[in-house]
């Protein structure tokens, strides 16, 4: 379905297209250019699923949709979700990435994105999200 979207696009005359699921989970990176806005950032801290980023994002753009309360710690790979949410600036930041991205080459830039986040690929997303979280976790916790 993604291609015959793509062929639509492209006939109605779309030079290029940038496909973001606004979710980070685990292969979204294998599929997409984006998973979220913010991963043409190129940070490892925000390839995250449910963490401080990934919320600041929703919360930025649907606040009404949070909630804190409701997020297991068993799901989070990354920083624990707690307010204040940095969602505009990070998408400020990650607006002029998209520019970049639009007016550059984008294999080159995807293939660039795709490095730069390898090491966390390789790291926490071996077998499954709950075991991601997991790894992340450990390897995070205060000691």
């Amino acid at each position: 379905m993604r291609d015959e979207h793509l062929e639509q696009l492209k006939s109605a005359g779309a030079a290029k297209v940038a496909l973001v699921t606004g979710h980070y989970a685990q292969g979204h990176e294998l599929v997409f250019y984006a998973a979220t806005p913010l991963q043409p950032l190129e940070s490892e801290t925000l390839l995250n699923h449910a963490g401080q980023p990934e919320t600041g994002q929703l919360h930025l753009l649907r606040p009404d949709l949070i909630r804190l309360d409701q997020i297991s710690p068993e799901v989070v790979l990354g920083d624990s979700p707690q307010p204040p949410f940095e969602g505009e600036a990070l998408f400020a930041r990650a607006l002029d990435r998209w520019k970049a991205f639009l007016a550059d080459d984008p294999p080159l830039f995807y293939n660039r994105r795709r490095a730069a986040h390898q090491p966390s690929v390789d790291r926490y997303l071996k077998s499954n999200r709950e075991q991601a979280a997991a790894d992340w976790s450990a390897e995070h916790q205060p000691r």
